[in-house]
């Protein structure tokens, strides 16, 4: 927080129902109109004491937002585990999540799986963002979103129609049904 605060770089903080800033931000309207929820504005210093943290973020539109990220990480590399999340409807904004390093999508497919009891062959995932890459490398069949990003759609093993053509829909028409 300190790090953050003396370099001038917006962090939200979440927890498992919704999120927290020190500050209102540009971004307050995306995570609404999106997401329907809104940050609670708080003082970081009496956070850790009143709710269970589970991610960081920070949120880039701007060059100048873009490197104060890129100081944040190279302050934190190796400490801290960055995943950029993009939207398809948001393509020129960065979500960079911040994590535990031992944190993945991928790895908490791998946790439920055996929780479960399950295959790793009995899972099919679907993803459309490069978050979801490590959870489509696990997966046993790997689904992209027919918008998903380049790099989303090099790991998986079939592509669906885009989000806004019911493509999750068509997946399971197509391979469940």
């Amino acid at each position: 927080m300190d790090f953050a605060r003396a370099n001038g770089i917006y962090l939200e903080l979440y927890n498992e129902t919704g999120f927290f800033a020190e500050r209102q931000n540009w971004s307050d309207e995306i995570h609404y109109d999106f997401f329907g929820i809104a940050p609670t504005i708080i003082d970081f210093n009496r956070i850790w004491q009143q709710e269970r943290i589970i991610k960081a973020e920070m949120v880039v539109r701007e060059q100048e937002e873009s490197q104060k990220s890129e100081l944040f990480k190279n302050e934190f590399k190796g400490k801290l585990r960055f995943s950029i999340a993009r939207s398809p409807a948001f393509p020129r904004i960065d979500f960079i999540n911040i994590i535990n390093p031992n944190v993945s999508k991928g790895e908490a497919l791998r946790c439920l799986v055996a929780f479960l009891g399950l295959s790793m062959n009995e899972v099919i995932a679907i993803g459309d963002g490069l978050n979801d890459i490590s959870l489509l490398e696990t997966a046993g069949l790997a689904v992209a979103m027919g918008n998903a990003f380049p790099e989303v759609k090099r790991v998986a093993d079939y592509i669906t129609l885009d989000v806004g053509q019911s493509g999750v829909a068509a997946v399971v028409s197509d391979l469940l049904v």
